[in-house]
Order: C-alpha cells, then structure tokens, then sequence
C-alpha cells in the first residue's frame, strides 16, 4: 500500500522505466495512468495538476488503443477525459459532456454495480446541472447544447448510489458532503462530514480525505455560530 507522495513519486518513476523496456504493455499503461491520476488527484498544484492529468490521459489512450476490451482501459480513459475537460476550450468541452455520458453509460451496461461509475456520474450531473440558464443557453446557441437530463437532483442520486455501494469509502462521503455545502445545505453537510471523520482510513486517498474533513468541519461550525449569533441579535 502507498503512504504518501514520495512514494506515489517513485512508483511512478519505477513504472514509467519498466514502460520503456516494453512500451506496448497495456498492464504497466494502466499502472502510470492510475499514479498520474492519484498525484494529480492528491497533490496536484496547477500547472503539476494539469501535467499529471495530461499523462494520465496519454496513457490511458494507449492501454486503450492496445486492449479496448478491457474494463480497467475503458474505465481510465473516461476518467482521463473527465479530469481534462476544464482545460479544454468551450466547444469541446460541451462535446466531451456528451461523450461522457455516452460512455458513462456504456461502463455501467459492462459493470452494472462499480460505484466509480456511479460517483463520474453524480460528478458530471453535479457539474453540468449547477450551470447557469444564460451558460446553457449560449451553449445551445454556439455549440448544439448540453444534454437536458443533467441535473443536480441527479448528482446527488448517483453519488449515493456510490457511497451505498462502497460505504467504506471515505471519498464518497466527503464529496456527498461536498456537494451539499455547495447547494448551501450546511447541516447535511455538517452530517456527511461528521460521518467521513469518524470512519476507518484504508486507502492513501481515506487519509488526505480524512484532513479535508476536519478543515471542513470546522469552518461550518465557525459560519453556524456566526448565523446563530446574528439570529440572536435580531
């Protein structure tokens, strides 16, 4: 198991030399592809964010392009594609919207219970479904529009069904949370946070998500105090 980024770092090298004996290694494509993913993921900053997921994405491609019938594959490119459409210019990210969805769909007709599907699905209705009517509009007008069933009702649907099918998941939790603080739901989001803090840590990913809770936890509690001082006020 990976503890931290030091050695995310030096699997990744160690990967990436093993990848040059054999290039054409759809196992160790998928390998580099995930680390690029895990350090973009968790300790990307900007302009190292984009290079990792722009790693992740070429050799997501490649292990595709050598075993496009291999879930893992099909999996890791779709996650390319969604950890690179903020990067990409509006036209193509209203394209990749679609594509998403297509293959998002096409995951889940192959695995019909992988909650990874589930939480690329409640994202992408999330993203898409918090986008402003003048957005969509413009969108509509420039680019031939964005998929009407996006919504946010049903991010939240799909994320929970994620979260049900890997309650372990600290990740899950959080971003449930995630989502209800960014709908201003600030007491769900307190619960889910609550619930994320208090589970077990098996995964890199559980711990710096565990962190993350803490800070959230404590900035809702100092905005509820601020609204139950002021409520008292008047």
């Amino acid at each position: 198991m990976l503890h931290d980024k030091s050695e995310l770092e030096q699997s990744l090298l160690s990967c990436e030399a093993e990848l040059k004996k054999t290039p054409e290694n759809p196992v160790l494509l998928r390998k580099c592809a995930y680390l690029h993913y895990l350090l973009g993921w968790l300790y990307g900053e900007k302009v190292d964010k984009k290079k990792h997921f722009f790693s992740l994405l070429k050799y997501a491609k490649q292990a595709y392009y050598l075993s496009p019938e291999n879930y893992r594959s099909f999996l890791l490119l779709t996650v390319a594609n969604a950890k690179t459409i903020n990067y990409l210019q509006p036209g193509d990210q209203v394209r990749m919207v679609h594509k998403l969805l297509k293959d998002t769909k096409t995951l889940l007709l192959r695995k019909h219970d992988d909650p990874d599907v589930f939480y690329l699905l409640g994202w992408l209705n999330f993203k898409v479904g918090r986008i402003s009517s003048i957005q969509k509009f413009l969108a509509s007008v420039l680019f031939g529009g964005l998929p009407e069933n996006l919504t946010v009702e049903n991010g939240f649907t799909f994320l929970n069904r994620a979260e049900t099918l890997k309650p372990d998941s600290v990740v899950y939790v959080y971003d449930l949370g995630l989502f209800y603080l960014r709908t201003n739901q600030k007491e769900q989001a307190l619960v889910q946070f609550q619930k994320a803090q208090s589970m077990k840590t098996l995964t890199l990913q559980d711990r710096i998500y565990r962190r993350k809770t803490t800070e959230q936890i404590n900035q809702l509690y100092k905005t509820l105090n601020k609204q139950l001082v002021s409520a008292l006020k008047n």
